[in-house]
């Protein structure tokens, strides 16, 4: 299918500007951003004879109060607004998100150095119950060996009050010989102080106990809250690292939907631009025609830049350069190819005699263009879908590019096609009737659809 010419013979309006906003917000949602290049300059890639027409900029974006008069301006002046605004939107949760990202780091930070004191906390407390455990032990030596002395006392005391043994005074009354007498004080002697040293190291080891168990025990408590306290500021840590991923989620979230709102807004001002068709005068066309026609002459004998499979800027200029050669060319409804103009095939609306006219329609040039880097189906909205993937902006439009406008804002829809030559102009194959020719992108017809890079 190729694009028909009008019944009238005038620029198709879109059958809804609300459903052409819509395919064109969808397809430059899902368009990857062009990458910044240089405009070629004002040479052999760039006709500076060639002046910028009324209502469009050097960029290619159609001025408001030239596109389609006072109403389109006041759609443009929301639509840049609505602009203005989601842009503000994405920087402020961009910065947001810088300070959240900031956030995470030290909260990170603090988590690990809480793990750490939590872990140092916790095998100190391991060697504090390992510790218990030992005084346990010695507790229940010292258990064992405070029997053992009170079993000794018991047995001193016994053997000193029930036994035979007299008393010193008593010794010496009763003993047989002087011998005997002081064998007898010297066992008593021995005796007491065996009690005593009994007594006294059953204090001891009673002592020893109550001690032991007082330091395992207080060095326990403490390491135990100290080891929860360490425990208490990691879950905090925790929980401030876990609040801080959440927020910054959130907002990458909520950054993802403002880019889908710029983009939206992008397109609605895009729209805004070219639903109108700025007014080009006879004198004007006339001085662009010839300007461009200086410029064709000029890169006739250019070599064609090499076939790389890439989009290239070389590339781009050389698919102008080459569609330059065919200006003036009639119309033709279904003509061109990859070698040049053919003979059309008659159509209504005009085109009645296009069976009997050599020449090119809009996608026959877009195809016979890009011919050398590039085979394309004789079929506007085909050629959109499948020359690339890169959908660029008006305002990152770069010569080579082909741009498309679409009857009822769809894909589908898509019914003409031209290829941008630069400085905010299109080369273009219009209806039965006209001549192929160098028109400003504001003023080809209303129903801008968007554009693609060929080979991206």
């Amino acid at each position: 299918m190729f694009r028909r010419p009008p019944a009238t013979g005038h620029p198709v309006r879109p059958i809804a500007v609300i459903a052409a906003a819509s395919s064109l917000i969808t397809s430059l949602i899902v368009a990857t951003p062009a990458a910044a290049a240089p405009q070629p300059s004002a040479t052999a890639n760039s006709p500076s004879s060639a002046p910028t027409p009324p209502g469009v900029t050097r960029t290619g974006a159609a001025s408001a109060s030239n596109a389609s008069g006072p109403a389109a301006s006041a759609a443009q002046k929301s639509a840049s607004a609505a602009q203005a605004s989601a842009a503000a939107a994405m920087n402020s949760l961009t910065q947001q998100i810088s300070a959240a990202q900031t956030t995470i780091a030290r909260a990170d930070q603090a988590r690990q150095l809480a793990e750490q004191d939590y872990a140092r906390a916790a095998e100190q407390l391991s060697d504090a119950q390992n510790a218990e455990a030992a005084a346990l032990i010695d507790e229940a030596r010292a258990r064992t060996e405070a029997d053992a002395a009170r079993g000794r006392l018991v047995s001193t005391v016994r053997t000193n009050y029930m036994g035979s043994r007299p008393s010193a005074v008593g010794a010496l009354l009763i003993a047989a010989d002087p011998q005997s007498a002081i064998n007898a004080i010297v066992d008593t002697q021995l005796l007491s102080k065996r009690q005593a040293k009994a007594t006294a190291e059953a204090q001891q080891a009673h002592d020893q106990l109550v001690s032991a168990e007082a330091r395992t025990g207080a060095a326990l408590h403490e390491q135990a809250t100290a080891t929860a306290e360490a425990n208490r500021a990691l879950l905090a840590a925790q929980t401030a690292d876990d609040q801080a991923k959440a927020a910054l989620a959130d907002l990458q979230a909520k950054l993802l939907a403002a880019q889908l709102n710029e983009q939206q807004a992008a397109a609605m001002l895009a729209l805004a631009q070219f639903d109108g068709v700025a007014p080009l005068s006879a004198a004007d066309q006339a001085a662009l025609t010839a300007a461009y026609k200086t410029k064709a002459s000029q890169v006739a004998a250019q070599p064609m830049a090499p076939a790389t499979g890439h989009w290239s800027a070389a590339v781009g200029q050389s698919v102008v350069n080459r569609a330059l050669q065919w200006l003036g060319t009639p119309y033709s409804f279904a003509a061109g190819n990859k070698l040049g103009p053919t003979l059309g095939v008659n159509s209504g609306g005009g085109g009645e005699r296009d069976g009997s006219i050599i020449g090119f329609d809009c996608s026959g040039l877009a195809l016979y263009a890009w011919a050398p880097y590039l085979s394309l189906y004789h079929y506007a909205a085909t050629q959109y879908a499948t020359a690339g993937s890169l959908h660029p902006a008006v305002t990152d439009l770069l010569p080579g590019d082909l741009v498309f406008w679409s009857g009822d804002g769809t894909a589908a829809g898509i019914g003409h096609v031209a290829i941008y030559v630069g400085n905010g102009n299109v080369i273009q194959a219009p209806e039965s009737g006209d001549v192929v020719k160098i028109t400003p992108l504001a003023s080809v017809e209303s129903g801008y659809f968007g554009a693609t890079r060929p080979l991206t």
